[in-house]
């Protein structure tokens, strides 16, 4: 039986760090190759690799996780993302060791609260073998894996799945009616991935919640929704990338919440999918897809008609931290001035757990 050989590249920095890892199908054997070129030559590497593995070579799965990798909280030194976080953790380092009040309600809350807020360094650094490496804050002893099943999110699912069309209605309204007003385009290693934000880091954005009243409505009836607390990691955005797009590998600021993407616009899973610490998964039209962004994670989508994926991401509670937790986060990450705009409310039908 012939061997079966999966290639993966990943290149970083100015030249191009190129590294291609070879594995045999039953992972007994890596060979890895290491050339740092610049990227005309890239091209004629990677041609001699698929030259001596010819038709054997599939690149059909991402291996970054093999690789002792530096990640960069962002690509952008002067991200206003990044930024905002490096000054929140400064204010909120200030706040606790300054505000007696504060101190206290800490030390009250929890022992791995009190932990996770004293810990708080905007320059923090993980060790190699830290699979989770958020970059704001970090909370002990919650349960963690790269992918969520909808057993910790039955209410919500149900809230989010059975009103699935008129959230789709609304996002083909913004796309392509509204374009590029609202939208905002991140930086991609290769493509485009745009953002339409209802809430962006706590804050509403009422422009654009104006004109997605009924998916507003729906957020408001999710018992675990973060953008209902006003706090910084809570974000709600119709998510679109562009064929041949790739989103680097990056940690997401906090392990306390769980990302949820509903699927509008899907492709083959085969070549749209994104990968969580090593594992692969594809999205579902009309069906939530939960994991934790807090885990190394990148996105790759590839459409044969050339097609974009489109999700509804929401930022979700992660299901074990308490009220308590979440009240004193909401007040130590809090955007000041966060207040949902005023929209109307819609009645919910929310079905059994058993007809998910």
């Amino acid at each position: 039986m012939s061997t079966h050989i999966v290639v993966d590249c990943c290149m970083q920095g100015w030249p191009m760090m190129v590294t291609t890892v070879v594995i045999s199908a039953n992972s007994e054997m890596m060979i890895t190759f290491e050339l740092l070129v610049y990227p005309s030559l890239a091209l004629i590497f990677m041609m001699l690799i698929y030259g001596a593995f010819g038709p054997r070579v599939q690149l059909e799965r991402n291996i970054t996780h093999h690789l002792n990798i530096n990640v960069d909280k962002c690509a952008s030194e002067d991200c206003v993302r990044c930024t905002k976080y490096k000054v929140i953790i400064q204010k909120v380092v200030k706040r606790y060791k300054s505000d007696s009040a504060v101190k206290q309600e800490v030390v009250n809350c929890s022992n791995r609260m009190h932990r996770a807020v004293t810990s708080l360094d905007p320059d923090r650094k993980y060790g190699a073998a830290d699979e989770q490496q958020p970059n704001v804050l970090y909370m002990e002893e919650l349960s963690a894996r790269p992918f969520w099943s909808e057993a910790e999110f039955v209410s919500d699912i149900a809230v989010l799945e059975s009103h699935v069309q008129e959230i789709r209605e609304e996002f083909e309204n913004v796309y392509n009616t509204v374009w590029p007003d609202g939208w905002l385009v991140n930086n991609t290693s290769s493509g485009e991935w745009a953002v339409y934000h209802l809430f962006n880091q706590g804050a509403p954005i009422p422009s654009n919640c104006q004109k997605c009243p009924k998916t507003c409505a729906v957020l408001r009836n999710l018992v675990s929704s973060m953008s209902n607390s006003g706090n910084l990691f809570g974000n709600v955005s119709f998510s679109v990338v562009q064929s041949s797009t790739h989103i680097s590998p990056h940690y997401g600021p906090t392990n306390v919440r769980i990302r949820c993407h509903l699927g509008l616009r899907i492709s083959d899973p085969r070549t749209s999918y994104m990968v969580v610490n090593g594992e692969k998964c594809g999205w579902e039209s009309g069906k939530c897809l939960l994991f934790d962004d807090s885990f190394l994670h990148e996105v790759h989508h590839r459409d044969v008609d050339g097609a974009a994926r489109a999700v509804l991401l929401i930022d979700l509670w992660h299901p074990e931290t308490t009220h308590e937790e979440r009240q004193l986060i909401d007040n130590l990450f809090k955007f000041e001035k966060a207040s949902f705009p005023s929209i109307p409310t819609i009645s919910m039908q929310i079905p059994a757990s058993n007809d998910l």
